[in-house]
């Protein structure tokens, strides 16, 4: 899918916002609650919702605050890495992100990140994809960017074959 209509897109400084903020209301983070928010109440398709799960999935097992991966510097459900300030970003964003797996599903959906990612995401949300397995691995390549692609897209998928009933 092309981005080139986003280039002029300008980004948009970390700041708390107020969305963002929103605790997760006690909601447990799991599988069954994660697509619910992300098809009730962001009104993502089915299959963008489980390609993001099966993404969280093996960056986080459904965790808000896992231990920092990539030798300590990815935080998150996502493990956004700090090489290009994109964790420091979603603290700055999301305050309260250790708790609250909701604010940082809506910053990964949100256009408060670098540029690069601002377009891929306006671009993820646009795009109706045929199958679960095609937005993940969209969303593998272009946002969550892993050092061994072919082999985090097989285990995407073997996760997407346990989403089956949503």
């Amino acid at each position: 899918a092309s981005t080139s209509g986003y280039a002029n897109m300008e980004f948009v400084p970390a700041q708390p916002v107020a969305s963002y903020t929103q605790s997760s209301d006690g909601e447990e983070f799991t599988p069954a609650n994660t697509f619910a928010y992300l098809t009730g109440t962001r009104n993502l398709s089915r299959n963008q919702a489980l390609g993001i799960m099966a993404n969280i999935q093996r960056e986080s097992s459904f965790r808000a605050n896992p231990s920092g991966g990539d030798q300590g510097n990815s935080f998150g459900a996502a493990q956004w890495n700090n090489a290009y300030g994109r964790s420091d970003i979603m603290k700055a964003s999301v305050p309260n992100w250790q708790t609250n797996w909701k604010g940082q599903l809506d910053h990964m959906l949100s256009q408060n990140q670098l540029p690069e990612y601002n377009r891929f995401t306006k671009d993820f949300l646009n795009t109706n994809y045929e199958t679960p397995e095609a937005a993940s691995e969209h969303l593998l390549r272009m946002w969550f960017r892993p050092l061994d692609t072919h082999g985090d897209i097989q285990k995407n998928n073997q996760f997407l074959k346990g989403f089956a009933n949503f």
